[in-house]
């Protein structure tokens, strides 16, 4: 259903580029590495001028804490500061919707290593936020900073909106592709 989904989006992404007579350009954006053992994700952004559009998806792995595992997605728009990019950066504003699902997480461990339970749920939610993309050749890095807010079926504790996927501070490290 979900690669149904990004297929379906990416096709239109493409034929809209092309019925517009822009030769699109795309890019492929890959989690913080710092995060790998916690979270693994993968954007992809369609760009036209200044204008981007993203959609992308995460995985929660249940390594370590915060202890949350699942899987989001997000649909994300960017408004770029100028249409050329260089080494010095290019400052961007954006907002995104976002959704995902928790799975069940059972209370483990005792004392100063206990692990609260994590019910099943879905959420979802918005943010918004600055960055600033950073272009080596056909390589970039990207930091951005925003908030979030995000609303789950199930009551979780306040881990989910400190350090996990409902994390109200909306904090990115990204690499990639850009073709």
């Amino acid at each position: 259903m979900i690669k149904s989904i990004f297929t379906l989006t990416l096709f239109l992404i493409l034929q809209t580029a092309t019925v517009l007579g822009q030769k699109p350009s795309l890019a492929i954006h890959v989690s913080n590495p710092l995060g790998f053992f916690n979270k693994a994700g993968i954007k992809l952004e369609y760009q036209r001028n200044r204008f981007g559009i993203l959609i992308g998806a995460a995985r929660y792995f249940d390594n370590f804490v915060p202890h949350y595992p699942g899987n989001q997605f997000l649909l994300e728009s960017r408004w770029y500061q100028s249409q050329d990019s260089t080494r010095n950066g290019r400052g961007f504003l954006y907002s995104k919707l976002l959704a995902g699902h928790l799975r069940y997480r059972p209370f483990s461990g005792s004392g100063f290593t206990a692990i609260q339970e994590v019910p099943e749920a879905d959420y979802w939610g918005f943010g918004f936020g600055v960055g600033k993309k950073f272009t080596f050749g056909i390589f970039f890095l990207e930091l951005s900073t925003g908030a979030k807010i995000v609303f789950p079926s199930a009551g979780q504790k306040n881990a989910f909106y400190v350090t996990g996927p409902g994390s109200v501070l909306d904090l990115k490290f990204n690499f990639g592709l850009q073709l």
